[in-house]
Order: structure tokens, then C-alpha cells, then sequence
């Protein structure tokens, strides 16, 4: 006998279920048909058929869940249909109402923010053979790191009078974004010692917030 085929959908177990039924009954008929009617030598096919008939029962059961099975995930499919249809149909009617509603409520105007103070750095500048403090604006992160040294040559020069930092700065500028124009460094011992004097090098702080429309 073929052993009994196995599958996961309804309709797959449903036609397993049918030709196993099917094999079951034509071997119960082919024995029927063959069985001899003396009773000695019928014995043993008689028991054949006992058996048969208890896995036609079993059989015909398998079919009849198979079938049920089949009715149900049609129900199911019908039932998630309507679920998708309906779903699709509520969100439809929010669509609708919530463009409604943007229709109806006017859009504020953005405020645009109050202008933020900018981070400005001190320098050193030499205008007409004089030295002056201003506030720079250097985009580039390698000018930044360049008045940061400056700053620290000029307080050793402050300090011990060497200006052995500030030659590497001879001939050297940064590049200023608020006057859009490049400002060299200052580093002529005689200025210095101007500025020096003047108390131009004495600050806290290396940057100042300031606007730069009072900063002029």
C-alpha cells in the first residue's frame, strides 16, 4: 500500500484525503472480489478487510475535514476582504476630511528667528603705523587655529620679550568673513610693544559674542 501523501493547503490534504480514500476502497473491492467462499481459506482475507474498512472510516473522516477545512479558509478570505475593503474605505474618509480641514484652517506665516550673536575672535590689526584690537570672523578652521597660536607667541613675547614664536607668523594673514578681506599678522616687536602698553593684549576670553551690526 502507497504510503499517505501529506501538504499544507485545504485543496492539497483534500486530493491526498481522495486517493488515499480511492486506493483504500479499490483494494477493498479487489479482495472482496478474490475472496474465496470456503470459510478456511477466506480467514485471512476477511481480516484484510476488517482492517480496510476500519482505514476507509478513518478515510472518509480525513475527507470530510478536508472539505470543512477547504469551506472555512474560503469564509476566511471572503471575511479579510471585506476587513481590506472597508479599512481602505475608512482611510479614504479621513483622507478626505483632514484636506478639508487644510482647506479650512489657514497656514501661519513662519517668524523667522531672532539673528543669533556671532562667535567673534580678538586680533591684532595695523592701520596707519598704529595697532588696534578688532573682532575677525575667520571661517576657515585653520585661521582660528592660527590666532589661537598668534595669541599665545604675543603673550610669550608679553611676558619674556622673545619673539622667537611670532617669526612664523611674518608674512602670514587670515582671512576675515565680516570685512571679506584678508588681515595680516602683526608681528613687528615695536608694534607689539605699542600694543603691549595699551593693554590691547590684556583679555579673559579669545571670542566675544557680539552683533556685527553694532560691532562697526
Amino acid at each position: 500500500m502507497a504510503a499517505r501523501k501529506t501538504g499544507t493547503s485545504p485543496h492539497t490534504r483534500y486530493r491526498h484525503a481522495r486517493e488515499h480514500l480511492a486506493d483504500l476502497e479499490a483494494q477493498y473491492a479487489k479482495i472482496e472480489r478474490s475472496r474465496p467462499r470456503t470459510v478456511g481459506k477466506r480467514g485471512w482475507r476477511t481480516r484484510r478487510l476488517h482492517m480496510l474498512a476500519g482505514q476507509l472510516r478513518s478515510a472518509r473522516g480525513m475527507l470530510t475535514k478536508a472539505r470543512n477545512a477547504i469551506a472555512q479558509a474560503a469564509s476566511e478570505r471572503a471575511s479579510a476582504k471585506c476587513a481590506a475593503k472597508q479599512r481602505r474605505s475608512d482611510a479614504a474618509k479621513r483622507g478626505w476630511s483632514k484636506r478639508k480641514a487644510t482647506r479650512e484652517v489657514p497656514v501661519p506665516v513662519p517668524v523667522p528667528a531672532p539673528a543669533q550673536p556671532a562667535r567673534a575672535m580678538r586680533f591684532l590689526e595695523e592701520r596707519d603705523g598704529e595697532v588696534k584690537q578688532i573682532l575677525v570672523d575667520p571661517p576657515s578652521k585653520d585661521d582660528r587655529s592660527a590666532i589661537g597660536s598668534y595669541w599665545h607667541a604675543v603673550g610669550v613675547y608679553r611676558n619674556g620679550g622673545s619673539t622667537a614664536l611670532l617669526s612664523r607668523f611674518d608674512g602670514r594673514s587670515i582671512y576675515d568673513a565680516r570685512t571679506q578681506r584678508r588681515i595680516r599678522f602683526v608681528t613687528d616687536p615695536a608694534l607689539l610693544a605699542e600694543a603691549v602698553a595699551a593693554g590691547l593684549t590684556d583679555f579673559d576670553d579669545l571670542y566675544t559674542e557680539i552683533a556685527w551690526a553694532s560691532a562697526a
